[in-house]
């Protein structure tokens, strides 16, 4: 069931205004707000066309970032332009509807109210003509009734009046009752005037209703028209920066720091290399072939002037010592446990490098033997060949050949460039640039089981063969044979010898 102004809002005229009144306010709301909002569209669109073409928007660097910074320059200029178009769309598409439609509801609504008032008085003034034609035949019928009565009692007993005021009252009783029978039919005749006026009145404002509903169903149904053009103009502004950022995204996927970096090395290349460090050369006696003095050990050493020299090594620097990591107690241990010592990112450096990592206790020698006893080395680590022939200068040093093979034992970290090893049954130090490192892959078997508890640690079972690729504080860092990687207890594996 349908509703209507004619049917259901008869005599309601009121609400009727009331309802246009909103409908005013609310267009006059949404036009003022839509101005400010193109205003602020056209705004934006303003300041990113003067951010794009400042200076700032001007990079000289090449490369892929360039690549990128011109991909960011490019959503700029699109958001810029899709900006411009919605604000120009707004007033074409959204205002200027707006704003023809404001002034007609205004006009129509000015014209209609004033059709409502004309009949209205129209209306009133019938009303009024009525009353008094009604009020007129009433008080005559009503005279006339009076005086009738008051002959009829005066003819009955003549005594009571004088014949003169007897013949008066007759003649005022006869033209009551004309004067009554002519107000009777102005009466009636002014009630048909009414009725025909009443009729015209109905249909008029059951017109002028029609048109009010027909005003107010083309008001909502353009502010939906034009709201549905602002959101296509909104959704298309959307899907364009949309596309604009995904394009944008993949310039800036192919940003790469490696690129850019190896270019301008590639196109700036010098060609100079540092200078070599400035290093101690002793004097070698022509008569002895010693040195002719004992050298600083806090001194680097250069290989002797007249030594055959078949390869050469930089000396060793200090390595940083790692967090401790404890092993469970209630396992079953054979082996000593290894003093808790990691290697860090710079020690493993350092291995790949031919250099030598700082060596355990348990790695020199299971029995706990000092740098000066003459015990034998357990598991010896890494190996170094001598290259140069060197005589020991005191006690705490060792003395060997070229092509000798030492057992390395240590780093010594508070003498810088010298090392510890073992040759010939004794431990002591020598230059670390006297002596080539061989690397060789260490291998060990696992005597019991071990479940990881962290993610950096690997799960191993007995009997189960690895490759050591590290030691710290006697944890080794290895790998199995499914290529898997972690840290398990030195002292639950047995290092198999090379």
């Amino acid at each position: 069931m349908n509703f209507t102004f004619e049917n259901d809002m008869w005599g309601g005229v009121k609400q009727v205004y009331d309802r246009f009144d909103e409908g005013k306010s609310t267009l006059r709301n949404m036009v003022k707000f839509l101005q400010e909002r193109a205003s602020i569209e056209e705004h934006y669109a303003k300041g990113l066309e003067k951010l794009i073409n400042s200076k700032v928007a001007n990079i000289t660097e090449k490369g892929t970032v360039a690549v990128g910074w011109n991909g960011m320059k490019t959503e700029a200029d699109n958001a810029f332009k899709q900006h411009s178009q919605l604000c120009s769309q707004m007033q074409t598409n959204v205002l200027q509807p707006l704003l023809v439609l404001k002034k007609d509801q205004s006009t129509n609504r000015a014209t209609l109210g004033a059709e409502v008032t004309k009949l209205d008085k129209g209306l009133e003034k019938g009303k009024l003509e009525l009353s008094r034609a009604k009020n007129k035949y009433f008080k005559l019928c009503k005279d006339h009734e009076l005086n009738t009565a008051n002959l009829s009692k005066a003819e009955k007993d003549p005594t009571t009046i004088k014949p003169k005021e007897l013949i008066r009252l007759r003649t005022t009783v006869q033209t009551l009752k004309k004067d009554s029978e002519a107000a009777h039919i102005q009466y009636q005749q002014q009630i048909k005037e009414f009725q025909a006026y009443q009729k015209k009145y109905e249909e008029s404002m059951k017109k002028i209703l029609q048109d009010f509903q027909a005003l107010e169903e083309k008001r909502i149904q353009k502010i939906a028209d034009v709201q549905e053009k602002f959101y296509q103009s909104l959704e298309s502004l959307i899907s364009s920066l949309q596309q604009s950022v995904q394009s944008f995204r993949k310039t800036v996927e192919g940003i790469d720091y490696m690129s850019d970096v190896q270019g301008f090395i590639s196109g700036n290349k010098t060609g100079s290399v540092p200078d070599s460090p400035v290093e101690y050369e002793p004097y070698i006696s022509q008569l002895t072939g010693q040195p002719a003095h004992s050298q600083d050990k806090g001194v680097s050493f250069a290989a002797p002037s007249n030594a055959k020299q078949k390869s050469k090594k930089n000396p060793l620097g200090k390595l940083k010592k790692s967090k401790k990591k404890s092993v469970d107690p209630n396992v079953p241990i054979t082996a000593p446990v290894a003093s808790p010592k990691r290697l860090t990112k710079k020690d493993e450096d350092s291995v790949s490098n031919g250099d030598v990592p700082p060596l355990s206790q348990s790695q020199v020698s299971a029995s706990g033997a000092s740098m000066q006893s003459s015990a034998s080395v357990e598991h010896p680590v890494v190996k170094a060949k001598a290259l140069y022939d060197y005589n020991a200068a005191d006690d705490t040093e060792i003395t060997f050949k070229a092509d000798d093979i030492i057992n390395v034992t240590k780093n010594d970290d508070s003498i810088p460039g010298w090392m510890e090893g073992e040759f010939n049954g004794k431990i002591g130090l020598f230059p670390g640039n006297y002596v080539e490192i061989l690397t060789r892959k260490r291998k060990c078997v696992a005597l019991f089981d071990f479940v990881a508890e962290n993610d950096d640690e690997l799960s191993i079972k007995e009997g189960e063969e690895l490759i050591i690729e590290s030691e710290a504080e006697g944890w080794f860092t290895g790998t199995n044979k499914n290529g898997e990687t972690g840290l398990f207890p030195a002292n639950y594996v047995d290092e198999k010898a090379p």
